[in-house]
């Protein structure tokens, strides 16, 4: 499952997050800034002989942050760690990360910030 290697991933990837990763939602009370996951698409790849061993999923990363800057800070620490990665994460070997694009948004009844990252992770 890789999940479990992008979560050790932004869990050690040295942002202003820390290892405040969760899948999908915050937890209630949770310190900010904070990082959520979730797989968008699986991305699964072929050749002329079935499934490859290549997968290209798309993950959303949230960026959570008490003020708009933290947020916007945040997502910048994580696209520069990302963006055109290419390496190990865990026993995956990643070939290339790609930044597919950004949102912005805000969730009025807690005042949180929140920017969205759509990332496509290709790895074997």
């Amino acid at each position: 499952m890789f999940e479990t290697h992008l979560y050790n991933y932004l869990s050690q990837a040295g942002t202003s997050a820390s290892a405040r990763v969760y899948p999908r939602r915050l937890p209630q009370g949770v310190t900010l800034p904070a990082i959520t996951y979730a797989l968008v698409s699986s991305g699964i790849e072929y050749q002329s002989a079935g499934q490859s061993s290549l997968e290209t999923p798309r993950y959303q990363l949230d960026c959570w942050g008490a003020t708009y800057l933290a947020a916007k800070t945040l997502a910048e620490e994580l696209k520069a760690r990302l963006s055109g990665f290419r390496g190990q994460m865990g026993t995956k070997t990643v070939t290339a990360a790609f930044i597919e694009g950004e949102r912005e948004d805000d969730d009025p009844e807690t005042q949180r910030e929140c920017v969205s990252l759509d990332v496509i992770i290709h790895h074997q």
